[in-house]
């Protein structure tokens, strides 16, 4: 079978409301800690476009710091309404608040707040700590399963009878850091998302698709950097084989026609590092995660919703999201090293959340979920990724702290 390889290159403006964000952000992170003013008016500024859980606590210890309590209470208070999990009873930042009775009825809220919810069971563990894994796919019927490799540039299979080998060698027909995958809905082909962060192919990206039969690649589409740089991140396949995907360092989310050929953009919309994706193909509504919440996207108008949130929750530091029988299941963390997974029941019009269970939270074996694939209805996904262990250049710090590889599962009904 011959092999065509697309290579499309598409020439836009730089995602500037994306990219002012993420200067912003990175401006605010590198603020010295005992630089209280300057860490009130670069959050101050931040939080006018997102109301981010990290940027919302140290705000509120810099505030505390520079005796502004009421601010600082405010923003806590806040924390805990969202259900966020802060230890702040030993952080000697609020130390100003501790007289507070207020402050002494939050402590023992972020302590419930806190607790690990435990419904998982252990699927299967890989068997190469440095792997560091980001994406899972399976077959409809659950008896095969692709993990995604970032360091190794590779996709290892998982079969019934624990059986592991790579069905994608590493590098194999150029192909970079793997991230999120699917199988198509005919069960014939995996597509896969690839970025580089190394030269000559630093802000590369592509979308790998191979056949699961054989393994053999059947198209490449690659963006180059030319214009900006790229990291394809996540993606959901149509019945009529139509792509939908992330690009996390553009701030976009394109469309490929495999009958086409084609990327495009699918909204003229930037997005602060689009990550999960999910579709619901019976209303044509897709639901794109962002560092601001979670957009809903009506196809056949292109038009385009915040997600509104009517519990107390919180709807950002989204990784893994899904679909699943008129809710999202979701793999997202606190900003503070604690994750978790939730399923965000919907209303009728596809545009609000209704409700928020979680499934399972501050699991003592997590160590960084990413994504999970639903199989009839259980959710598997990554547990033990690592994937901070990973830097730009291919190095992976601190080895010898690395765990094998985990997929969990949860029953959804």
């Amino acid at each position: 079978m011959k092999i065509p390889a697309i290579v499309l290159l598409i020439a836009l403006p730089l995602p500037g409301f994306a990219q002012s964000f993420q200067t912003d952000y990175e401006q605010f992170r590198s603020v010295k800690a005992n630089d209280y003013a300057g860490c009130i008016e670069k959050g101050s500024k931040l939080i006018k476009t997102v109301r981010y859980p990290s940027i919302l606590y140290r705000l509120a210890e810099c505030y505390c710091q520079a005796d502004s309590l009421d601010k600082s209470f405010s923003l806590l208070s806040e924390l805990a309404i969202k259900g966020l999990p802060y230890d702040v009873a030993n952080n000697k930042n609020f130390d100003k608040l501790y007289v507070r009775k207020g402050f002494r009825t939050l402590v023992p809220l972020f302590t419930t707040i806190a607790k690990p919810v435990l419904s998982s069971e252990n699927a299967f563990t890989l068997d190469d700590p440095g792997m560091i894994p980001e994406g899972i796919a399976a077959t409809a019927d659950g008896k095969r399963f692709f993990v995604s490799s970032l360091a190794q540039h590779k996709i290892v299979e998982h079969m019934p009878d624990s059986r592991q080998k790579d069905f994608i060698p590493a590098d194999c027909n150029g192909i970079w850091m793997v991230l999120g995958m699917k199988v198509s809905p005919d069960g014939k082909t995996i597509w896969v998302c690839s970025a580089s962060e190394k030269e000559p192919y630093n802000g590369y990206s592509g979308i790998f698709g191979f056949d699961l039969a054989t393994g053999k690649l059947v198209n490449k589409y690659i963006l180059d950097n030319k214009d900006r740089d790229h990291l394809f991140n996540d993606l959901v396949i149509t019945s009529d084989n139509v792509l939908y995907f992330t690009d996390s360092k553009a701030g976009k989310v394109y469309t490929l026609n495999l009958n086409e050929g084609r990327i495009t953009p699918l909204v003229a919309q930037d997005f602060i590092y689009p990550n999960g994706i999910a579709l619901d193909e019976g209303t044509n509504t897709l639901y794109v995660a962002d560092r601001t919440g979670i957009t809903c996207i009506y196809l056949p108008t292109q038009v385009l919703v915040s997600m509104e949130n009517e519990t107390r929750g919180y709807l950002n530091y989204i990784d893994g999201l899904y679909y699943y029988k008129n809710s999202l299941i979701a793999i997202q963390s606190s900003g503070n090293d604690k994750d978790r997974v939730v399923r965000f029941n919907l209303s009728s019009s596809k545009q609000k959340i209704e409700s928020c269970k979680v499934l399972e939270a501050f699991h003592p074996d997590y160590q960084e979920p990413t994504t999970g694939v639903i199989v009839n209805d259980d959710f598997y996904f990554i547990a033990i990724s690592h994937v901070s262990h990973l830097q730009p250049d291919g190095t992976i710090t601190h080895p010898e702290q690395l765990k094998k590889p985990l997929i969990k599962k949860i029953r959804l009904n």
